[in-house]
């Protein structure tokens, strides 16, 4: 019986699973995600102030539309990207020890120190 059990998860695991509960703290990589998405909106539209470039040409391209399409299109592909970090969270990527589940809080580490150093940088001019 344990033997039988042990196999289902195996092929549960292997199948992709659309509904499922998610434990709180991916609930709050998800809020954290997205507030830091808006705040690096934010913050970037004040360095612009100061004479700095947008690199990426697709959030520049929204920014020749104005503030409010730049901040609202930033916010629309972070929300519409969450979706497939959540469904195949669980998918392995290059290596057996690396997951698309990883991505989430490297994000949110990597935005972390991205507002960090837009904050230097608005302090410093």
């Amino acid at each position: 019986m344990g033997d039988r059990i042990g196999n289902r998860r195996q092929e549960d695991e292997q199948r992709y699973l659309y509904f499922d509960r998610f434990p709180t703290t991916t609930f709050v990589l998800i809020l954290s995600l997205l507030s830091l998405t808006l705040i690096d909106g934010v913050l970037t539209l004040r360095l612009l102030e100061e004479h700095f470039v947008e690199a990426n040409p697709v959030m520049h391209a929204l920014l020749q539309r104005g503030p409010v399409s730049f901040i609202l299109g930033k916010y629309a592909l972070t929300v519409f990207g969450l979706p497939f970090l959540l469904i195949f969270g669980r998918r392995q990527v290059f290596l057996p020890c690396l997951r698309v589940g990883h991505v989430l809080p490297a994000a949110v580490g990597l935005y972390l120190l991205l507002l960090s150093y837009q904050i230097r940088l608005i302090i410093t001019f």
